[in-house]
């Protein structure tokens, strides 16, 4: 890797132009959604040519496909990514065959005003899942990745295509269950992958560095055997740093996730490293940025017993991890899949009440109770209730929204019966839930 760095970077040749619509499952973010895409009248006119002359090549029976419509052509956008160089264009797109259902991959190019096919491979998959072009090696010339599922593999097969002598074909393929692109270490890009490991489990995760028309592994780091890694993100943690964040699960039912960062010494869990306490999850829960911040937070959860054993109630702990490299609670969400509604409440663990707090999930109704250790009782401070339309109810309730023919309402109950220091302590948290129609949220 030493070697690639000092190497002269080339001149790129040519500009991605961001027509593809196609949405990464994996978690990369970026790509514009269709509607961004359609543009000025003449723009649209533009892509519809392009699309009429992809369809010349494409093989008999063919139709053309994109992996967020599940295998369903969509009229409105233009299909295919159109990569500009100096003197030509090139095409490349995706399509489905109508009577196999197997997908394959075209890619055409024009010099001047004709066009002539470059690519054209089937490919034994019967659904896309994941699909990138991105230059790996800053050469200016684009490699494809294409995760998909096939009939011969419980996971998923990811293939790289990149150019070899001016001719784009396969250099790569392996099963996969995560994937995302992350920098390297000379600050080029890398492929991160989840594989087989051990035992037949999704064990192992590795870094791919792709250089001159080949890949090689760069790095990796093994879970114990009853781990399956089922998704990768690369992002930031803090202001200073970036790593993997990978979700796992664990003997298949319930989760974990840990931060994987990368030093010339190799791949290192962050959490391991700082000591911190380990994510686990009563249900699987992937990490996300749950506040919009540029930052990625770590999800930690139980799911909390219920006497209705129709119920299921789920408490998610979002955690960030500051410069400091120490845990910050950042909110608490309570989800009730009984009722369909979540509730977004301050942090629980900050607060020191994460322990104390009781829910109740019955049908049409939650309620949120504390638990006083100097008095041995519960105390209710937070009820929803569900309602027909035309119900009437009480002024103590206030109105939340409407849903479908139901009316969602709630009332805050003031908590007394207790210690000076301990009401003092918890009218500090009543006081920072915040207005309940702000709060109570539909779970989608």
């Amino acid at each position: 890797m030493a070697e690639k760095s000092k190497l002269k970077k080339k001149k790129p040749v040519s500009i991605l132009l961001s027509l593809l619509f196609l949405v990464l499952l994996s978690g990369c973010s970026g790509l514009k959604t269709p509607e961004e895409l359609i543009g000025p009248p003449e723009v649209s006119l533009e892509r519809k040519i392009i699309e009429d002359t992809i369809r010349k090549f494409l093989p008999a029976n063919a139709e053309i496909i994109t992996p967020q419509d599940n295998g369903e052509s969509n009229p409105v956008a233009a299909k295919g990514t159109r990569i500009i160089g100096e003197d030509s264009e090139e095409v490349i797109t995706l399509y489905r065959d109508k009577v196999s259902r197997k997908v394959g991959i075209l890619s055409i190019k024009r010099n001047g005003n004709l066009w002539s096919k470059l690519l054209d491979m089937p490919i034994d998959a019967f659904e896309v899942a994941d699909y990138n072009i991105v230059d790996l090696d800053g050469d200016g010339k684009n490699e494809i990745l294409i995760g998909y599922f096939s009939i011969n593999s419980p996971f998923k097969s990811m293939m790289v295509l990149g150019y070899r002598g001016g001719i784009m074909s396969k250099v790569y393929e392996t099963e996969y269950l995560g994937f995302n692109i992350g920098e390297s270490q000379d600050g080029g890009r890398s492929i991160a992958f989840s594989t087989v490991g051990s035992e037949g489990r999704n064990n192992k995760f590795i870094i791919m560095d792709y250089e001159n028309g080949s890949i090689k592994k760069s790095d990796e780091f093994v879970y114990p055997e009853n781990i399956d890694i089922y998704k990768i993100t690369y992002g930031s943690i803090n202001d200073e740093e970036k790593g993997f964040y990978l979700d796992m699960y664990v003997d298949e039912s319930t989760g974990k996730s840990d931060i994987l960062g990368r030093n010339e010494e190799g791949l290192y869990s962050i959490i391991k490293k700082t000591k911190m306490p380990e994510i686990v999850q009563d249900i699987p829960m992937a990490s996300t940025d749950i506040n919009n911040d540029g930052n990625i937070e770590l999800v930690q959860n139980r799911l909390l017993k219920q006497e209705n054993e129709s119920a299921a109630v789920i408490l998610n702990e979002y955690i960030s991890i500051n410069n400091k490299e120490e845990f910050v609670y950042l909110v608490s969400i309570l989800e009730d899949h009984y009722n369909n509604i979540k509730i977004i409440l301050p942090p629980l663990k900050d607060w020191g009440i994460e322990d104390s707090v009781q829910v109740k999930s019955e049908k049409d109704m939650l309620s949120i109770k504390y638990y006083s250790q100097e008095q041995k009782s519960y105390h209710k401070f937070l009820e929803i209730k569900i309602i027909p339309l035309a119900e009437k109810f009480d002024n103590s309730y206030s109105l939340i929204m409407e849903r479908g023919n139901t009316l969602i309402i709630g009332k805050k109950v003031q908590m007394t019966d207790m210690s000076y220091l301990e009401r003092v302590k918890l009218d500090d948290f009543f006081g920072s839930i915040g207005v309940l129609a702000e709060i109570v949220k539909v779970i989608e």
